[in-house]
């Protein structure tokens, strides 16, 4: 192993290489041992940290219009349901969505996730097995001459 001066994420520092990954391009390297300090180490993640937020600005700036435009058009819906609209069962359906809506403020567990993902699954199988009975087995053509989908329903 020879020790060299390498660039990595524009952070220069000493970096292990074997001779024979060094002549690879960077993007097939699979490991490098690197020695950092602590403070080079924060340096380091704060650079590439940086970079990240780079990548994903379009997605928070699109996200923080469509959270923009959701707690508007909640407050309107509230507005709108209180102030306009006779007593009705549909009436308070809408003011407890738009409400509850507004006042989430929590975010689901991994362990919640997974939970809601394997009841979902679930419920979705026990409802949709009667199509099944009901319809039974069927075949659709395609646009391609000779060529169909078997499927259920």
């Amino acid at each position: 192993m020879t020790s060299r001066n390498q660039v990595i994420y524009g952070y220069s520092t000493m970096v292990q290489m074997n001779p024979v990954t060094a002549t690879l391009p960077p993007q097939t390297v699979t490991s490098v041992n690197v020695s950092l300090t602590p403070k080079e180490t924060l340096e380091l993640i704060l650079y590439l940290n940086n970079e990240e937020v780079k990548t994903l600005l379009p997605l928070i700036l699109i996200l923080g219009f469509i959270l923009l435009v959701g707690i508007i058009g909640n407050v309107i819906v509230l507005l709108v349901y209180c102030l306009r609209y006779k007593r009705s069962p549909a009436r308070v359906y809408i003011l407890f969505l738009a409400s509850i809506d507004l006042s989430i403020k929590f975010q689901i567990s991994y362990f919640g996730k997974r939970l809601v993902c394997f009841v979902a699954t679930v419920l979705s199988f026990v409802f949709a097995w009667p199509v099944l009975i009901l319809y039974g087995p069927s075949e659709m053509e395609t646009a391609i001459p000779g060529i169909s989908i078997n499927g259920i329903g």
